[in-house]
């Protein structure tokens, strides 16, 4: 009878692809330091490990070199290793995971994407005859490595063969060293409103901000909002503007989830599309706002793109949000006619008056909007 040994072995050297030599970096090297194709490099072992400095699972948009490499069970912290980093454009949303101790964050698509194709240490799977003894043979270039590791890659992964070195080719849906990690649900069902994909475990799953909830944080969360949604916490009268483009666009119409039903065109819309444009909520007494959503138009491609936000107990004496520059702060809105887009003003403002301009525009100057206390 043979049984299966499974031991961790280190690799002596590994692809060469683009670089003749190895290259040693010290444990704050950052991906953004690499400019060729292919690089291979050597990393200390012991990094201090700094949560969450990297950015993605599998294909990385930044972070430490030797970070990433561990997250991504390249290499293990205690030993260092050789890695050969692959830098490509970057042309997709990075998600995050935990993974080998250290916590990944998920960020949009960056300049460059980085993933990791020679391991430094691998698990391998050996033969041992029975009453026999097990012969520890590393890696080498003439042989088919991927036979000495079946079974490492997994959902359906494939091993690719390297010099000295092997690595998985993940199925779709799936990332992580040995592609164990499935990231199917968060591909067939997007995160929206600022949710994330997490992995928990071996699986995936929308983390949702405070405002949203659901399997893909499409579940608006109502007992935050200041109540602009509800005619009989805030009435139509309350609800003022600039300016409306005529019967079906009146301000009370730009509730937040408002429906193009009735004669409604779901939506506030400007007179004209002429500077400033606004719209208004009064509360009848001060209120703590913590930021504000915006929707756009659903019955037409007219969408707020960027907004600025004021506030006073007087409509005559109304102050901006501000940035940290003092400057009137302009907030990113719509970019479909779906989306609810949630912006957060950074510390709390109280007033009784609170009110939205829009900046610029698409199709035309209307949105739906909402504030949040909490």
């Amino acid at each position: 009878m043979e049984r299966k040994i499974y031991l961790l072995v280190t690799l002596l050297a590994v692809s060469k692809l683009g670089s003749s030599a190895i290259v040693k970096v010290s444990c704050l090297a950052e991906l953004s330091t690499l400019t060729m194709k292919y690089t291979t490099v050597e990393c200390p072992a012991l990094c201090p490990i700094f949560n969450p400095y990297v950015c993605g699972t599998g294909t990385y948009g930044y972070g430490k070199i030797c970070q990433a490499a561990i997250h991504d069970g390249k290499i293990i912290n205690s030993l260092g290793g050789i890695v050969t980093v692959v830098r490509t454009p970057g042309t997709q949303t990075n998600i995050g995971s935990v993974q080998n101790g250290i916590t990944s964050s998920t960020c949009l698509a960056q300049t460059y994407a980085y993933t990791f194709m020679a391991s430094a240490t691998a698990t391998s799977y050996y033969r041992r005859p029975a009453g026999g003894s097990c012969a520890l043979t590393p890696l080498t270039n003439n042989v088919n490595n991927c036979a000495n590791v079946r079974n490492y890659c997994k959902n359906g992964a494939t091993c690719v063969n390297g010099v000295n070195s092997f690595s998985c080719a993940c199925a779709p849906g799936f990332s992580g060293g040995n592609c164990n990690i499935n990231l199917l649900d968060c591909v067939k069902t997007p995160c929206i409103n600022g949710g994330n994909c997490t992995t928990v475990g071996s699986n995936s799953k929308c983390m949702c901000t405070g405002l949203f909830s659901g399997t893909n944080c499409g579940t608006p969360v109502s007992q935050c909002y200041a109540g602009v949604y509800n005619s009989s916490i805030v009435s139509d009268s309350q609800i003022t503007a600039s300016s409306f483009y005529g019967t079906g666009h009146e301000p009370y119409r730009g509730r937040l989830n408002a429906l193009a039903v009735g004669g409604s065109v779901g939506a506030w819309a400007v007179a004209a599309n002429k500077l400033p444009n606004w719209i208004q909520a009064d509360f009848l007494k001060p209120m703590t706002m913590y930021g504000v959503l915006t929707k756009a138009r659903p019955s037409a491609a007219q969408r707020a793109v960027t907004i600025k936000v004021s506030y006073g107990n007087i409509p005559t004496s109304m102050l901006f949000i501000k940035d940290a520059a003092g400057v009137d702060k302009v907030f990113p809105a719509n970019t479909d006619q779906t989306t609810i887009v949630a912006n957060h003003f950074g510390k709390p403002y109280t007033a009784r008056y609170w009110r939205v301009y829009i900046v610029t525009y698409t199709g035309w100057a209307s949105t739906q909007f909402e504030f949040f206390t909490c």
